[in-house]
């Protein structure tokens, strides 16, 4: 899983790792760039979920001072003669799936054929046009309206200290279909 942002709003799902655990693959790639703890949840759901269906998964962290570089470089090496090695990437934000598919391109893989490609956060071009990628969309608008709801309530004293709202797959292209 890979990961170069963060945000302070998040899913309560994404909170117990969820999301993560939707996406497994056997021989899925992950890598992190940042270890805040909405990310560590993404990342954690994503091994358990492996681990739950006994599947192998391999994390490739990047620090936050070292260049993508390091990460196209460790693709490369995982796509000898041009035959992908891993079977999927696991990315922790859409932005960053964004990159990595670019970066695929560039080793002239194709996705999803040679290898797939999964976001997180539910990201559409234009706002609502088709999905940036295959990806986990967390419900925005249910946690926007969640969020209004708790904090206006003058009756609930005491917050909730973890909230559960669904997250969802949504085919965007860099998934098979059989998959």
């Amino acid at each position: 899983m890979i990961s170069n942002e963060t945000r302070n709003l998040q899913s309560n799902n994404e909170r117990r790792g969820k999301g993560g655990w939707r996406c497994p693959w056997h021989r899925i790639q992950g890598s992190q760039r940042h270890t805040g703890r909405r990310l560590f949840k993404r990342k954690a759901g994503f091994e358990n979920g492996c681990l739950a269906r006994g599947l192998h998964c391999e994390l490739k962290i990047v620090s936050d001072n070292e260049p993508y570089d390091t990460f196209e470089q460790f693709l490369a090496d995982h796509a000898p003669g041009g035959k992908m090695s891993l079977d999927g990437i696991f990315c922790v934000t859409d932005g960053l799936a964004y990159f990595i598919m670019k970066m695929l391109r560039r080793l002239g893989l194709d996705i999803p054929q040679d290898i797939q490609l999964i976001g997180y956060d539910g990201i559409r071009f234009f706002g609502d046009a088709d999905y940036l990628c295959s990806t986990i969309v967390q419900p925005v608008p249910d946690i926007a309206e969640l969020c209004v709801r708790l904090l206006l309530d003058k009756s609930i004293r005491e917050k909730p200290s973890l909230l559960c709202l669904p997250v969802t797959y949504a085919y965007g292209g860099t998934t098979r279909e059989d998959a």
